[in-house]
């Protein structure tokens, strides 16, 4: 077991201000999110993504095996993101499911982007 070593705390601490910054200038209310939770699945997403990436460093897997496996998560929490949204849009906004989904499915974007990026910055072992 090998935990993040300085690069990988500088990129994460990088991205980290990164992802909260675009949430902060609107670009998650831009790209889909709901106005009145689109700043917040940025800080959570980046919290969540922190854990994520500290509990990555238990896996033993190659780090091209990861980051494939990253970018088919990302690829998976926007899926299920755009599937809430539509499913809570067509429902009125009575399907109490659907906006789980939605906001659930952009918290899990932003940590998995956020761990995606933060591995391919951190380099390989």
């Amino acid at each position: 077991m090998q935990f993040p070593r300085k690069r990988e705390f500088i990129a994460s601490l990088v991205v980290a201000v990164f992802f909260i910054g675009l949430a902060a200038n609107g670009l998650t209310e831009r790209l889909g999110a709901h106005p009145f939770w689109s700043f917040k699945v940025g800080y959570i997403g980046v919290g969540v993504g922190l854990v994520l990436y500290l509990l990555q460093a238990l896996v033993r897997l190659r780090w091209g095996t990861k980051a494939a496996l990253y970018v088919v998560f990302v690829w998976g929490a926007v899926a299920v993101t755009v599937i809430g949204k539509g499913r809570f849009a067509a429902s009125y906004a009575e399907d109490f499911i659907a906006g789980r989904m939605w906001f659930l499915g952009w918290i899990g974007g932003v940590a998995l982007a956020f761990v995606l990026i933060v591995h391919l910055l951190g380099g390989r072992r």
